[in-house]
């Protein structure tokens, strides 16, 4: 394939207004996320609520280059950017940073739709009785 076939993958470009922290366990995972508002995003002519959050380097690329490989691909993916902020919007001191904004849809978190205690409990019950079974057999 010629480097002239090959398609541009466009990673929005926004800024980050203003929010408050997430203390919720479910949603916050081991780095700092907050929910506010985001504006700038090309397409868009209104401010978009958002999840933000404040990633090292490495992280920070490679979650914006899953999502946007993911939504290339048509995956269900909400729409996510890097944004500028003010560090101390995120607790990160004086001066600007980048974040990465995921665009909220309204969707219930994986970790509350999934009782991740129920389903555990019904694989280990399942694994006894797999082991039951064949060395009755």
């Amino acid at each position: 394939m010629s480097i002239s076939n090959l398609e541009v993958l466009d990673i929005p470009l926004g800024l980050f207004l203003q929010g408050d922290p997430i203390d919720d366990p479910d949603i916050k995972g081991q780095h700092p996320l907050f929910y506010g508002t985001i504006t700038g995003l090309k397409g868009y002519k209104r401010d978009l609520h958002a999840y933000v959050k404040f990633l090292p380097a490495e992280r920070l690329f490679a979650e914006t280059m899953s999502a946007t490989i993911g939504r290339y691909f048509g995956l269900p993916i909400p729409l996510t950017a890097l944004v500028i902020t003010r560090g101390e919007s995120l607790g990160r001191g004086p001066g600007k940073c980048i974040a990465l904004a995921s665009i909220d849809t309204n969707a219930i978190p994986v970790s509350r739709a999934i009782k991740f205690d129920k389903v555990s409990h019904l694989l280990n019950k399942w694994s006894h009785l797999h082991a039951a079974i064949v060395l009755t057999s």
